[in-house]
Parts: structure tokens; sequence; C-alpha cells
């Protein structure tokens, strides 16, 4: 998908779709998981009112990436929050596990690129997801932001326009 992505071959299909809808079973997803793993998953309240035009499986497979990587590394509990401003949905993902170095934050979307502590064999994982999750969100001409969050932890957020 990431090489589809970067070459344009990936045909986005984009539809008008309401944000519950899109996200309601990520999330359901997600809860699944957190609960297996013994770790609280606040989740945002979804909107019927809200509507995106967006490729929903693209999308709902970054945000998906992204919610599962926040699993992994929280310690005990991940907040999912929406907000919307003017045209732009904010999506933002915060966890609560050791966060990333700040030189190493700006190679995080990078193909391959792993965390030091995330470089063994063991802990799973190729590298890729946070690549794809970029591309796939830059391709409905979107943002992918990440950041430590001040009380620790690391903050993705999915910035997408409605429109």
């Amino acid at each position: 998908m990431l090489s589809r992505l970067e070459n344009r071959q990936q045909s986005i299909v984009r539809q008008r779709i309401s944000v519950r809808e899109l996200l309601a079973p990520v999330f359901a997803d997600a809860k699944f998981e957190a609960d297996s793993e013994h770790k609280q998953l606040s989740l945002a309240e979804l909107s019927d009112s809200h509507f995106l035009y967006i490729d929903p499986q693209v999308v709902a497979s970054a945000c998906d990436n992204l919610l599962r990587n926040a699993i992994k590394y929280a310690n005990q509990h991940i907040e999912v929050s929406l907000q919307w401003i003017d045209t732009i949905m904010l999506l933002s993902i915060s966890d609560d596990g050791p966060g990333v170095a700040e030189h190493e934050l700006a190679h995080l979307k990078e193909p391959f690129y792993r965390v030091g502590s995330a470089r063994s064999r063991d802990s799973g994982g190729t590298g890729l997801g946070l690549a794809i999750a970029n591309k796939a969100i830059a391709a409905h001409n979107g943002e992918l932001v990440l950041q430590n969050n001040p009380q620790g932890g690391l903050v993705a957020t999915i910035k997408l326009p409605t429109t």
C-alpha cells in the first residue's frame, strides 16, 4: 500500500461518509484490543452530523494503525478526541507510554524507521505503519502530526479537510 500511495497508484475512491459510520467500527475493534491488553481506552463521541469526503477504507486503515500503535505503547491509558475547526477535522490519539525522543519524532513517518527501543525483532512491526498512515492521510489533502505529550506519551493527530 505504501508503494502504491507513494507512486499515486492507489486509487482513492472518495465518498461522503459520516464520522460515526467511518469510525464506529474502528473504535469497536480498538476497544476490544485495549480490553484484551487490560488497558483503558477513552473514545470521543461520534456524530452523524459531521461528514468527510474520503476513501473510507484508506482513512479507516490509517486510524486503525494509529490506535493499534497507541494501545501497543501505552502503559495503561489511551484517549481519543475529536474536534472540528472550521472545515478541518482533528482526530487526536494520545497514549501514556514512554513517548519518543525529540530527535526521533521527525523520522517516525519514514518507511522502515523504528525508534531505538522498538528495533528488536521480538517487538514486532516493520516500521511501515506510520509511513502508510501518513501517505494515506496526505492522499486526502490532510496531515498526520506526531508530538510528545507534555504529560508523557505520544499524541498522533490526523487533520483532514471536510470538503
